[in-house]
């Protein structure tokens, strides 16, 4: 994101390219899912799918009726991770959804056991109200008792 608003690269081929060689991540998030057993989880910011599935594949195991919404601004980027879910993980169709949505202010109706920032994605939130946005909404998004994860990345 650019402190405009706008996407700073929209390319799934590239973002995939950068960031699919990361997993040092997937542990902590399968550790996270199978704590709290979620029947419903929005991953916000979900890319083209890296951790959106994983995260399916945990809580399918943990729970029968699992769901997970993947939430993303970039059509290229959920137009990847839907061909990815379709390859890569065909049993999951009816487990994942991704929809287009901005998550400094969305609107899903429905709530969740479980919402997910993930990767740092908090950090392209530079506008304050574009932070606080997002924090109203994943408050209105939340279950009772539901979970709200971030992992955010340190400068050294």
């Amino acid at each position: 994101w650019s402190g405009r608003g706008t996407l700073v690269w929209d390319d799934a081929w590239a973002y995939d390219v950068a960031t699919r060689p990361f997993t040092d991540d997937l542990r902590y998030w399968s550790g996270v899912v199978a704590a709290a057993r979620p029947r419903r989880v929005l991953d916000l910011g979900c890319g083209t799918g890296r951790l959106s599935l994983p995260i399916a594949r945990e809580g399918r195991r943990s729970e029968p009726g699992f769901r997970l919404v993947g939430l993303d601004r970039s059509e290229p980027f959920l137009a990847a991770a839907r061909e990815r879910l379709r390859l890569e993980a065909p049993e999951l169709g009816a487990t994942v959804t991704f929809v287009h949505g901005d998550m400094a202010d969305f609107s899903l109706g429905e709530r969740f056991d479980l919402i997910v920032l993930g990767y740092n994605n908090l950090g392209y939130l530079v506008e304050p109200e574009q932070r606080v946005g997002c924090v109203r909404a994943i408050r209105r998004h939340l279950a009772v008792d539901g979970r709200l994860a971030i992992d955010l990345h340190l400068p050294d």
